[in-house]
């Protein structure tokens, strides 16, 4: 069909190019509109004004798991949850309302969905208003956003356990720059919030260790997990040693952009490491004293008792005397070195009694102001109402003895030296220098000098067995590891405190004694009597032959009647024939065949009144395990003097 536009004013022919103009543009956008809408990898939807579905995308059908030709027609609050439909429609409408003629949008609104099946899940929706010859459309997207707010917990959660770990946590850059710290690294470190941030990591280390944090754990972290030790500065200053582990943290392409190092101070763990191996060299040299003890012990008991015989038999002229002498004095000094291995290593025989303190002092301090010379003034300063303690009094005198010497030795030019008693009560969380001392009631031993002092250094090395500051030939360095271990073994408490050209003091916490009506004022007295004479019949029962022999001849010597045997069985047999005349039996603990405590116990004819008393060179745990360490068991320890087991025969023989 043909027109003839001449038969047209000009007017009408624009207006009907202008209609087709429209009409095609009109088609075009639409066109390129449903491209869009369709091609889009968002979810959409095309919403009239009362929210009813009039497009739907392939997305949108797959979020929601159905078919185009169900859901269109629909309205969109059929997948709100009927609890929120109402207020998802009013603000619908308001959003209508209230938006301009022209286009507008709301971005990103979080509202609970539900499928068709009526699976619930967390919806983000965002709507574009459109106003078409004042018809309103809304363009809805919508996205499942589970996995994204699962995510968002997930992140919660880390941000939670990186500031709430009990590890220090800090993040930085490439360059070591501080990009994020936890509170722990705060506390570590001892800076306040927000310290670290604008920092160098590198700048919390000492300056070896700040170069290998640039030069070595950056590059190694890059590629691989770096874990290590540094040395690292407080903010006071304070070197300690932080132990920690490295990280990197990669971008999507795998690429490192930040370097996450967790760890700790490691101060403590050091401390007990350092703790175990003393401890653990302490007992291999403890296992060694005690493994030759027995052995050594029997010698020096022969060695001493048949030279102390020799110098009672010969005259001083005689040109033999001095060696003799000499080897008398070589066996008490190694008698001596032994007790002190033995009581460092904490397996001397403890024999504890009720004991006042200050009257144990005031026994002694004739002897150690002769020890400690003229130009040292000792003083005591005791309290008057010092409690009782279980302790052994032999082992508390070496105890102070060790103390007084260690002191008159840290004073060549004189100064003061006291010694000091006083009960004190350690209660629950007690501060200061007695707050890792278990709570309760204590007697104070504290003996005070005004010498040179020590470093920490030294304090630290004190109780280590032949460690000693002093010239050579001057110490043998047992006299503190002695007193350290009588202190361990008899479950008493020592603290030093020195402070150098000032002075040390040594205090020791002995718990009260707990005393029974039994016990109740009975304070151990020594004997001041020197009659180590007797007439009584003794049975003695030892394995190793010399040791019999000169323990019989120094009985025999002191008027005392000896039967003897060798071993367990063969005392009873001779028990058996003399019992009615035996007043004591002097025994080995430890014996091949028999030992002395099964020897007693075999002793089915036992007569009521024979004393018993036991000796041997063993230390502590062997003897422990022959059960003779019962409380008023009688007891003496290897190498003895003669007159030492003479007068505790006399003790034995006297008691009740």
């Amino acid at each position: 069909m043909y027109m003839k536009i001449s038969s047209m004013d000009s007017a009408e022919v624009s207006e009907i190019v202008l209609d087709q103009d429209i009409n095609n543009l009109s088609h075009k956008v639409t066109q390129l509109l449903s491209a869009v809408f369709y091609a889009s990898n968002d979810a959409m939807m095309l919403l009239d004004q009362e929210a009813t579905i009039l497009i739907v995308n392939p997305n949108a059908e797959k979020l929601f798991q159905t078919e185009d030709s169900k859901i269109r027609g629909t309205t969109f609050d059929n997948f709100i949850p009927e609890q929120n439909r109402q207020r998802f429609l009013s603000l619908l409408q308001h959003f209508a309302l209230t938006s301009s003629a022209g286009n507008t949008k709301l971005d990103k609104m979080e509202i609970a969905a539900m499928k068709p099946n009526g699976k619930m899940f967390p919806m983000e929706i965002s709507l574009s208003i459109i106003n078409i010859d004042e018809e309103i459309f809304f363009i809805a997207t919508v996205s499942d956003i589970a996995d994204k707010k699962r995510t968002e917990v997930e992140i919660k959660m880390l941000a939670h356990a990186m500031r709430s770990i009990n590890e220090g946590l800090v993040i930085v850059d490439l360059k070591g720059n501080v990009i994020f710290t936890n509170e722990m690294m705060y506390q570590i470190f001892g800076y306040k919030n927000n310290e670290f941030k604008n920092n160098n990591f590198t700048n919390f280390f000492c300056t070896s260790d700040s170069n290998r944090f640039e030069d070595e754990i950056i590059p190694v972290t890059l590629k691989n997990r770096w874990e290590g030790e540094l040395t690292a500065i407080k903010n006071d200053g304070q070197e300690f040693p932080f132990y920690f582990s490295t990280s990197a943290i990669c971008d999507d392409s795998g690429n490192p952009i930040l370097i996450i190092c967790v760890g700790r101070d490691i101060s403590e763990r050091k401390y007990l490491e350092d703790q175990l191996r003393h401890a653990q060299k302490m007992e291999a040299i403890g296992q060694l004293a005690g493994g030759v003890a027995h052995d050594f012990n029997n010698l020096l008991i022969v060695i001493s008792g048949y030279s102390n015989n020799l110098l009672k038999n010969i005259r001083k002229d005689d040109s033999n005397y001095k060696n003799i002498l000499q080897i008398s004095k070589a066996a008490d000094r190694a008698a001596s070195l032994t007790r002190q291995l033995l009581a460092f290593s904490r397996k001397q025989i403890l024999q504890p009694k009720l004991l006042d303190l200050n009257n144990l002092i005031h026994d002694t301090e004739k002897m150690l102001k002769r020890l400690i010379g003229e130009n040292i003034n000792l003083s005591t300063v005791l309290n008057d109402n010092t409690r009782k303690i279980q302790a052994d009094p032999g082992q508390i005198e070496q105890v102070i003895m060790n103390l007084v010497v260690n002191a008159r030795d840290a004073m060549p030019d004189g100064g003061n030296l006291e010694i000091k008693t006083e009960n004190i009560v350690i209660r629950e969380k007690e501060e200061g220098e007695y707050n890792k001392i278990t709570p309760g009631e204590y007697v104070l031993l504290k003996i005070s000098d005004t010498g040179i002092g020590m470093s920490e250094k030294v304090k630290e090395r004190i109780f280590e067995p032949f460690f000693t500051t002093k010239e050579k030939g001057k110490g043998t360095g047992l006299g503190l590891s002695t007193v350290y271990g009588i202190i361990e073994q008899s479950g008493f408490h020592i603290l030093v405190s020195s402070t150098k050209n000032i002075g040390t003091s040594f205090s020791i916490l002995i718990p009260v004694a707990v005393q029974s009506e039994e016990n109740h004022g009975e304070i151990e007295v020594k004997s001041k009597s020197n009659d180590v004479f007797g007439t009584e019949t003794l049975l003695v029962v030892e394995d190793e032959e010399q040791v019999r022999e000169l323990v019989i001849e120094m009985l025999e010597t002191h008027g005392y009647k000896v039967l003897q045997a060798s071993n367990g069985k063969e005392a009873i047999k001779v028990y058996n024939q003399q019992r009615d005349s035996i007043n004591l039996i002097l025994t080995d603990v430890v014996m091949p065949e028999m030992g002395g405590k099964k020897l007693i116990q075999s002793l089915a004819n036992f007569k009521e009144g024979t004393k018993v008393l036991y000796m041997s060179g063993y230390t502590d745990n062997a003897i422990d395990e022959q059960g003779i360490l019962e409380p008023g068991t009688q007891f003496i320890q290897k190498p003895f003097s003669p007159i030492d087991l003479l007068k505790k025969i006399r003790e034995v023989l006297q008691s009740k």
